[in-house]
């Protein structure tokens, strides 16, 4: 399992054209995705996103097709300007694997640095856990470009989840 995060979510237009690839990826209602920090059409828990050092809100997920190969996990920041900034990608998660607790142990992998995805213009956060047909190629990174990263995943992608929430006002 590998972890990329995007300091300070700073390349926002140059991920539009990957994001929106991986939107296209189809949705099932068998495949579920949870978060109490980030509740579907709800509040973001921002004592437990953005304070406490930041740690990876909780996340948990069922339904992966039998066929899934790879799990990988993208947050991203909502702008009031409407952008969607990748923030946070999580790789090479094992099939079976059902979440993660909020700044549990990620064993069995390289942790990168997580900065809180609070900026001062976001309005919300979106998770998106991607269930992939294949394994991603070995020499792609955690250092590599956010962009090529999202688009490996849209060309593996079997299916997707999504969860978005607002930060209070």
């Amino acid at each position: 399992m590998r972890f990329a995060t995007v300091p300070g979510c700073e390349r926002a237009d140059a991920e539009r054209a990957a994001i929106l690839r991986l939107d296209a990826v189809p949705t099932d209602e068998g495949l579920t995705l949870r978060s109490g920090a980030v509740p579907d059409g709800g509040t973001v828990d921002v004592r437990s996103v953005c304070w406490r050092g930041g740690r990876r809100p909780d996340v948990t997920w069922g339904g992966m097709p039998e066929e899934t190969a790879e799990v990988a996990v993208v947050t991203e920041v909502v702008t009031s300007d409407g952008r969607r900034r990748v923030h946070d990608i999580v790789l090479r998660l094992e099939p079976g694997r059902a979440g993660w607790h909020a700044g549990g142990s990620h064993t069995g992998g390289d942790a990168g640095p997580h900065t809180p995805p609070c900026a001062a213009d976001a309005v919300g956060l979106r998770i998106t856990v991607v269930a992939l047909a294949s394994p991603l190629p070995v020499d792609l990174d955690h250092d590599d470009d956010p962009d090529a990263v999202i688009g490996a995943l849209a060309d593996r992608a079997l299916l997707r989840g999504t969860t978005v929430a607002a930060f209070p006002r």
